[in-house]
């Protein structure tokens, strides 16, 4: 595990989920395996070449491209960098990270405050502006926008 405070949401089954959302996207197998390992360079002590020596580069730089910098201290601006890489990473980086808040987005409620909870509507929303015109138009993000509105309460 890495050095992070431990998630109170089933990190394993998350991947899977976020994973399954795009193949039921009727994404490529790549982007669906892509999906599976979003996570691991962040969650494990799995390094880029293994994943590129297994899964070969697209999926390699789809995992790459997901994970947030940790050498950006601040919390707000390591988001923003992230989405904003993801945005550069095209369509299926943004419908990975789609699907990855999404699912995220349903144990918002165990936030430990309400500062919390309002900083990850915040990046919710953040994501959604930037991902719109490239993704916009997509069942994912129509479900991530509903979702977005369902929690603020629109």
């Amino acid at each position: 595990m890495s050095g992070r405070a431990p998630d109170p949401k089933p990190v394993l089954w998350h991947s899977f989920r976020v994973a399954n959302n795009l193949y039921e996207d009727d994404q490529p197998e790549d982007v669906v395996i892509a999906g599976i390992l979003h996570d691991a360079l962040e969650d494990t002590k799995v390094s880029l070449e293994l994943i590129r020596s297994a899964f070969g580069d697209k999926v390699a730089n789809l995992v790459k491209t997901l994970t947030f910098d940790k050498s950006i201290p601040d919390k707000r601006l390591r988001y923003q960098e992230a989405y904003q890489r993801n945005l550069g990473g095209g369509q299926e980086a943004l419908l990975i990270r789609t699907y990855d808040i999404l699912d995220n987005s349903d144990y918002y409620q165990l936030a430990k405050s309400k500062e919390d909870y309002d900083f990850l509507l915040e990046k919710m929303k953040y994501f959604i502006d930037i991902s719109s015109a490239v993704i916009g138009g997509t069942n994912g993000w129509k479900r991530l926008v509903a979702k977005y509105e369902f929690l603020v309460g629109i």
